[in-house]
């Protein structure tokens, strides 16, 4: 096995797929290492019934099959992920544990052997660590995370809290408000918009908006449906101040009972907790100029909200992402392969 390759890409997600199909068209040498046993594990592990909620054709990855439905449910696009991984290098279930960098090159190390490169595209993904908030006495009470959503039976004819204001929060309570008494705690969501204009999904005409770069100090706040809002802005309740079991207190002081609370707090990047990067972030992002490490050269990031346009923390804006840091890394080639031959 060839531990020296080009570039090395760190998960294979559709972002480090993404990546690794340019790079194969820029005949690059590279090697994909991914944590889990499966590309596209994240998708495949959500809730049966959920699904992308921007339509299929701008989820569909260059050079990948045609996605069947309207909107694409998680666990079907978690397959597909597979299938379009096959024709490319992918080492699974090869956790990467540290990166470090000597004379240009970077040395990254897994359980299995060191790996050797000239550049480093970092496509781990948002999903990888659960964020919980600070919340007195949230252990008293019986709690779960989105990201375990899929290891707990489908609740029914429960009292149930929902931790979060973002689309996951509010999908997952127009979802079980139907067999369930939900309410919503968290900020009101900055934004929502209706899901159809003129008879097309919304997300088409947001298109040329999400190319816009964002300034540096914006903040990511999702927005929500307005057939979602509608529906639940009658269950929304302050943020939440303390828990004790089954009583929650709220920042207006009242206090209410829930049978159970689902944490809908996001995420955070999992290449956070990779050694040798930890210092990169500020915040949830790295500081980058474009998808390149300020810190760090020939070392870059896919799949990270706001990172280089409103887009790069959707599927959607993936391959646009990628002909960049691929671009990038093919030029910096060339210019090192001119300066050895002068």
């Amino acid at each position: 096995m060839n531990r020296t390759q080009d570039v090395i890409v760190v998960g294979a997600g559709p972002a480090g797929l993404c990546a690794a199909h340019y790079l194969k068209q820029r005949q690059l040498s590279f090697a994909v290492l991914e944590r889990a046993a499966a590309a596209g594990a994240t998708f495949s592990a959500q809730p049966a019934w959920m699904r992308l909620l921007s339509p299929a054709p701008l989820n569909r990855l260059p050079g990948m099959e045609r996605l069947p439905e309207a909107y694409t449910p998680m666990r079907r696009y978690g397959e597909m992920l597979e299938r379009y991984a096959q024709t490319f290098p992918i080492h699974y279930e090869t956790p990467v544990e540290r990166i470090a960098t000597e004379n240009g090159a970077f040395f990254i190390e897994t359980p299995g052997g060191t790996w050797e490169s000239r550049a480093v595209v970092i496509a781990a993904g948002i999903f990888g660590h659960p964020f919980y908030p600070e919340i007195q006495g949230l252990d008293s009470a019986r709690h779960i995370h989105f990201a375990d959503l899929n290891r707990h039976p489908e609740p029914t004819g429960q009292r149930i809290l929902i931790i979060g204001n973002g689309i996951s929060a509010f999908e997952t309570a127009f979802r079980w408000r139907e067999t369930n008494e939900v309410s919503i705690s968290g900020r009101t969501p900055k934004r929502s918009f209706p899901r159809f204009l003129l008879g097309l999904d919304a997300h088409y005409f947001f298109r040329p908006l999400e190319s816009l770069h964002p300034r540096k100090d914006s903040r990511f706040r999702e927005g929500i449906f307005r057939e979602w809002y509608r529906a639940l802005r009658n269950s929304m309740l302050p943020p939440v101040s303390q828990v004790q079991g089954e009583r929650v207190t709220f920042s207006d002081c009242n206090v209410r009972s829930f049978d159970l609370i689902l944490m809908a707090t996001g995420f955070r990047p999992a290449a956070a907790r990779i050694k040798g990067l930890e210092g990169l972030f500020a915040g949830c992002r790295p500081e980058v100029d474009g998808l390149q490490s300020l810190a760090i050269a020939n070392l870059y990031f896919m799949g990270i909200p706001l990172l280089r346009t409103f887009a790069s923390g959707y599927v959607r804006g993936f391959p646009a992402d990628a002909q960049v840091v691929v671009r990038q890394i093919h030029n910096a080639a060339r210019r090192m392969k001119r300066s050895t031959l002068r």
